[in-house]
């Protein structure tokens, strides 16, 4: 079901592709994590991390982030009414509730082991929606818009690793999740100035999926044991994306 979602996008866009009266929109600007997709429950001194990356909770624990991609409109032939394509890359970090713990983690361990480190992954996810626009002139320089999409969302976390090292012996601990694929939804408002400039917001719902996950421990540069396969919370990406853009 997804991928014949997927191909109607694609097909949608390749049909899009030479139409007259069409405009491409390049776009970036910031994402603010909604939801449960922003929350977490981090406490180092008490031993509390509930954050779905690593347990079977549905907390996201992501912060802020950036976001650039394009929109592609054409007319439907009906006046104001259009089709929007639009893809973009997103890119979350971590709240900093999870980085406090984790620093705190290091700082904990500096005198146990002569190097201790932690490298968090970061969230993408990847958008392709199809939908429909409404573009109405209000003044000779300013337009206003609506529109919503629905399509699929990709999403994938960045690799994580442990790593300690006594002096004696090192310890690399190296975990990269499984790529998700999910319905996404877009809706979305702005301004066009000029014909040329455009200030949206859109709020995404990119779809639940489970987080899966492979460890991997190396002790001295050599695989110790085998991989351990995980499977972890359901993350939910609810985003709000404000946002700058041209058009060509």
């Amino acid at each position: 079901m997804k991928k014949k979602a997927f191909y109607l996008t694609v097909a949608a866009m390749v049909a899009a592709i030479g139409t007259t009266n069409a405009q491409l929109t390049i776009r970036a600007g910031a994402l603010f994590p909604q939801g449960k997709y922003a929350d977490a429950m981090a406490d180092f001194n008490n031993n509390v991390l509930r954050w779905g990356v690593i347990d079977k909770s549905n907390k996201g624990g992501a912060g802020l982030g950036a976001s650039v991609g394009g929109s592609y409109r054409f007319d439907m032939g009906i006046t104001d009414f259009g089709i929007v394509l639009a893809a973009d890359v997103m890119f979350n970090s971590l709240n900093t509730d999870i980085y406090d713990y984790f620093d705190e983690m290091v700082e904990a361990n500096e005198n146990t082991y002569k190097e201790f480190s932690v490298s968090t992954p970061v969230y993408f996810n990847i958008p392709v929606t199809a939908g429909l626009n409404y573009q109405k002139g209000v003044s000779t320089d300013i337009d206003l818009y609506g529109e919503a999409g629905i399509g699929l969302n990709f999403r994938k976390l960045t690799t994580a690793i442990i790593y300690s090292n006594t002096g004696s012996s090192d310890q690399e601990e190296t975990t990269t999740f499984e790529t998700s694929t999910s319905f996404a939804f877009r809706f979305g408002a702005g301004m066009v100035f000029k014909k040329k400039y455009v200030l949206s917001l859109d709020y995404y719902l990119c779809g639940s999926s489970r987080l899966a996950s492979e460890t991997v421990t190396e002790v001295n540069g050599r695989q110790s044991g085998s991989p351990e396969s995980e499977k972890h919370g359901n993350i939910n990406p609810s985003i709000l994306a404000l946002r700058l853009g041209i058009i060509l």
